[in-house]
């Protein structure tokens, strides 16, 4: 294929950590109720979707989780909970964010919601400001692995789908990616983007 004329990140495990047992913990230590059974209680459902593809709010999605964990707490202690899950920017993400900065156009396409995405445009700024765009499927209305996100990205990016190249740690965002069109890279290590960058000549 023809070398990509913009690169597309993911945020969620390729540029940020996340772990969503960080939410457990929270959620079980403010509320004393035993963290395993909050983890199975915990399920990602179409309300969930609804709230990455911006249909509800953060105060109706909360409400819905903690019905759904069966838990007694506040809004703003369910909020922490939730924001919980971001840990820390991937080691080795910013510099090569840095290096390719203004070599090539730099997007990042997250499925996300508006309290993640209030919470890490504060938190990791730094590393963030070195997109071009950020596209939140909260913002959009579409979510990853949908063949209109994609579509909706590219369109934006002004680039045909497949000189675009897409770097997910999700394999069922890959397939969709590429049912979209665009070139990927399924992200298992930080080492898998670094991989990929040498070999399209980055």
């Amino acid at each position: 294929m023809a070398r990509p004329k913009a690169l597309l990140f993911d945020i969620g495990g390729v540029v940020i950590e996340v772990d969503m047992n960080r939410s457990f913990d929270h959620w079980g230590k403010k509320s004393g109720v035993d963290v395993s059974q909050i983890a199975h209680r915990h399920q990602r459902d179409e309300t969930h979707d609804r709230y990455e593809r911006g249909e509800i709010d953060t105060a109706a999605y909360m409400d819905h989780l903690r019905t759904l964990l069966e838990l007694d707490l506040a809004h703003d202690e369910m909020v922490d909970g939730w924001n919980a899950l971001l840990i820390r920017e991937i080691d080795g993400i910013a510099d090569v964010l840095k290096r390719l900065k203004g070599t090539v156009p730099l997007y990042a396409f997250s499925n996300t919601n508006a309290a993640h995405v209030e919470s890490f445009s504060a938190r990791f700024k730094d590393v963030l400001r070195h997109f071009d765009e950020v596209y939140v499927s909260s913002a959009i209305g579409h979510r990853k692995p949908e063949l209109k996100s994609f579509l909706h990205v590219a369109d934006a990016v002004g680039l045909p789908p497949g000189e675009i190249l897409f770097f997910d740690d999700s394999a069922g965002n890959i397939e969709g990616a590429r049912n979209a069109g665009l070139q990927t890279v399924h992200v298992r290590s930080h080492d898998d983007v670094l991989a990929a960058l040498i070999k399209h000549g980055f």
